[in-house]
């Protein structure tokens, strides 16, 4: 009996104690659960820069990363297939170019001389230099052939070269085949004093085809005026046809 009161007696203060122990218990939990934001406060961007801007190359690793997932590579804006295709047209237009028709050479042409019957003006009789391109390509003439008369064998020059007239100029095409005539005025020599003209047999013309250094000769004797000046031949520029042929 005295063993089962003295377990009662002990048994009330321990229950007292744990009760108060859990109750203190308690109360912590809830300090803890009830406690305020303010204090354990989030980073903002703005208190941790390192952590929140990439900088150096793992800066410039994630921008490119960036920019790739958004498609806004300017690697990919400056392989814009328009600009490439734009820049195509130069060259295009080069090749052009450079394939145009050449000017007709000497070398390429026959150069023949026809009367212009029942041609002329008064002191004057007209000629026409035909020009024929005797290759199997294309080629052009534009102007005035450069025309002179030559005496002897070796082909000296008699009085003075052949004056342009004022026409218009057209640049023409000459096909495999194709000619083309210079109209040229002869004046009559006999209308000049003979002191002053010094009249001389020539063979014929050198003449030269528009823009070319190179000259042939064509045969066409008759007699001209060796002074300078007097009873100069005139010449015209290209025209289309052979002439009267």
């Amino acid at each position: 009996m005295r063993l089962a009161k003295q377990a009662r007696f002990m048994r009330g203060p321990l229950m007292a104690a744990g009760a108060a122990g859990l109750l203190l218990a308690a109360g912590g939990c809830a300090t803890a659960s009830s406690g305020s934001p303010s204090a354990a406060p989030a980073p903002s961007p703005s208190a941790a820069p390192s952590a929140s801007s990439p900088t150096g190359a793992s800066g410039e690793a994630a921008s490119a990363a960036g920019a790739s997932a958004t498609g806004t590579s300017p690697a990919k804006t400056s392989a814009n297939p328009t600009t490439t295709t734009a820049g195509a047209h130069p060259a295009a237009t080069r090749t052009a170019t450079s394939s145009a028709i050449k000017d007709c050479l000497t070398r390429n042409l026959k150069i023949t001389d026809i009367a212009d019957e029942g041609g002329g003006a008064a002191g004057h009789h007209t000629e026409f230099l035909v020009f024929r391109n005797e290759t199997d390509f294309a080629c052009t003439l534009d102007g005035f052939p450069g025309v002179s008369f030559v005496a002897g064998d070796d082909g000296r020059q008699v009085g003075s070269p052949f004056l342009r007239t004022d026409s218009p100029r057209h640049p023409l095409t000459l096909n495999p085949g194709d000619s083309v005539h210079a109209t040229i005025l002869i004046a009559d020599y006999r209308n000049v004093d003979p002191a002053a003209c010094k009249p001389t047999k020539v063979r014929g013309y050198r003449v030269y085809p528009p823009n070319e250094t190179a000259a042939a000769f064509v045969p066409h004797p008759q007699t001209a005026c060796a002074a300078p000046d007097e009873a100069a031949g005139q010449v015209q520029p290209v025209e289309p046809g052979p002439g009267s042929v």
